[in-house]
Parts: structure tokens; sequence; C-alpha cells
């Protein structure tokens, strides 16, 4: 990988090189990016180059792939996101027809819901020697968490509201808010009924009589549970042994030794239960900038990058029934540990061979 990543920056330097010294032949920059990419997919410095230079040659599909790929690699760079919406204005503005311009921001905006997310939540993929961290403040929970698998799955509503400032997220699985009427073009209702097109929906309003309405709106989504676990891994876990505040949200802890045995037992308990929407994946932090200019957080997992990245959440979630639920999945005794929350950065030095 790191010859791949070395040879990817001589091709990008090179790219610059061959702009300069053939300042009318647009295409040979890109093909050297391209070449670039062939050896490294993930460099963000080429993602961000092709997609400039393929957006000024007016080629706003084709950037829009790169632009993408670009805040998928690494979702938390304001220029990666310059460039995605800069693009994206670039499609929607060269369209006439109004059909057209809607469907392509429907098509954006699906990407951003599901593909981006989808994606992310992928990054990185649990392996046989990650270990999952819950902290608790009760001895007893940790005990049960330890002894009957008993975790518990929250409301994200409740992140949404809660004055425990720790916790509180306003963004957290933040649901769309859709005007149906406002002040400046009230709804006049004589005998009749007006329906709206909300997605695949439809929401009537009126009925008889007469009146005015001058203000309704509604809000959609945020209705996930989720448990929320910390991920130490190889990659992360000097940031973890720096950045980690252990005894933010309690003394008691248990560490879960093998990742993917406890995230099989987790979906299929949850499967068992009659669940839906199950999910499963890391959390995606961002810069709150970035995130304010999605229309909602469809699934929790993209969080503010300040001042939650420290967290490492890996998460489970499923559709709730807008309560705090308790789900058993069995004894772990067998694949994880039960300590003290003061205890923590000691055992993961030595797991990791830190020592």
């Amino acid at each position: 990988m790191e010859l791949e990543e070395e040879e990817s920056k001589k091709l990008q330097a090179l790219s610059h090189k061959a702009s300069k010294e053939n300042p009318n032949n647009t295409l040979i920059p890109i093909q050297i990016l391209s070449s670039a990419l062939s050896h490294n997919p993930n460099c963000w410095g080429s993602l961000n180059d092709i997609t400039v230079r393929l957006a000024n040659l007016k080629l706003y599909d084709s950037a829009l792939h790169y632009a993408k790929r670009a805040v998928i690699v690494i979702p938390d760079e304001k220029m990666s996101w310059e460039n995605f919406w800069h693009v994206s204005s670039l499609i929607i503005s060269s369209l006439k027809h109004e059909s057209l311009q809607l469907k392509r921001k429907n098509e954006i905006n699906d990407f951003l819901q599901k593909e981006f997310i989808d994606k992310r939540m992928a990054i990185p993929r649990l392996k046989n020697d990650d270990i999952l961290l819950r902290v608790m403040k009760k001895p007893l929970h940790a005990d049960n968490l330890y002894s009957k698998g008993e975790i518990q799955f929250t409301p994200t509503r409740i992140y949404r509201e809660t004055s425990d400032l720790a916790r509180k997220d306003p963004d957290e699985n933040r649901p769309i808010h859709i005007d149906l009427v406002t002040e400046d073009k009230p709804l006049v209702i004589d005998n009749s009924v007006t329906v709206f097109n909300i997605g695949g929906d439809k929401i009537s309003m009126g009925g008889p009589g007469k009146g005015t309405v001058f203000e309704a709106s509604i809000e959609a989504g945020g209705m996930e549970s989720v448990a929320c676990f910390t991920l130490v891994t190889k990659d992360n876990v000097e940031q973890f042994l720096s950045n980690y505040d252990e005894s933010k949200f309690g003394t008691e802890a248990v560490i879960i030794t093998n990742a993917l045995k406890f995230r099989g037992k987790v979906i299929g308990s949850l499967a068992e239960n009659g669940k839906h929407n199950i999910k499963s994946g890391s959390v995606t932090y961002m810069r709150e900038e970035d995130l304010k200019l999605f229309s909602a957080i469809s699934n929790p997992y993209l969080k503010n990058k300040d001042p939650y990245s420290i967290e490492q959440e890996y998460r489970f979630s499923y559709r709730n029934t807008n309560k705090p639920e308790i789900i058993e999945i069995g004894s772990i005794k067998d694949i994880s540990v039960r300590i003290k929350t003061k205890e923590i950065k000691k055992w993961i030095k030595h797991h990791f061979e830190l020592d």
C-alpha cells in the first residue's frame, strides 16, 4: 500500500507538471490522474484534482463520480464537500426543465442518505483482533451485559432532546423537516382537499368548510434506536489512548474481545425479536458545517466531528417504538472482560502489545 501511495503521489505531481507544460491539452493531466487512481483508488488528492479538471471541461457527471468517491474516502475534509456541492449545483443549473432538476436533486439526496452512509458504515470492517468497549455508570448494568448480554437500545430522539450535555446532539439521526404551508403562501380551504406529495407518500389537508391555514409542517425520520460502543483497532488504538476520557460516562466497563462474534449475536437477537431495519457499523464524523447541508440524517451513523469523534463509536440500530428497550443476547463471558473504567487503558495497551 505504501508503494501504491508513493506512486500515486508521483503521478499526481506529474499531472500538475503536465498541466503547466501543456496548458492547451487538458486531457493529459486527467489521463495521468486516472493512472494515479488505478494505483491507489482512494488517493484523496487525485480524486479532488480530477473532479475539478473534469468540471472545468463541463464533464459534470464524470466529475460528480469522483467527487462522490472523495467524500466517501475522507468525509471530514472541507475541499471534498465544496467540490461535491459545486459540481452538483453545476449539474442542476445545466438542466433547463424543472422536472429534470428535481430528479437530479433527488438522486443527489439519495446518494447522501443511502450510498454515502452505507459505504462509510463499512469503514473499517470488523476484524478478529478488534475490540468493542461499553462504559456504564452502574455496576449492575455492566454485570448484566457481561453475564446476560443485556444491551439497552435508546431512541435517537432522546439524544436530540436530552439535557445531559455529554450525550446531547441535536443532529443525532436528525429527521427531515418539511413545510407544507407557510405564512407567505397560505392554504385556502373552501370545501376542498389539497394533496401534498412527499416522496412516495401523500398527505391530505382540508375537507368540508372554509378557512385558511397559514402554517403547517411535518417531520419524517429520526425514529431509530441505537446501542453505542467504542471501537478500538490496531489503526486507531494510539488515538484512543491519547484522547479517550475513561471517566466521562461511568466507572464500570465491559470490553468485548471478539467483536465479530458479538456482532453476530446482537444482529441475530434483534432479528429474533422482530426488529426491522437492523444495521451495524462505524460512525462517521464530519465537520458540523458539512453535516448541516444534509436535509436529514436518515441513519444514525453520522455525527459532528467536534466533540464526538474521540468516542470512536460502533453502533447497532433498528427502527424503534420510541422508547428505550433492553435486548438480551445471552451471556458474553466467553468473549468479554468485566473491569473498572480506570483499568481500560492499561488493559488495551496489553491487548495491543503496547506495554
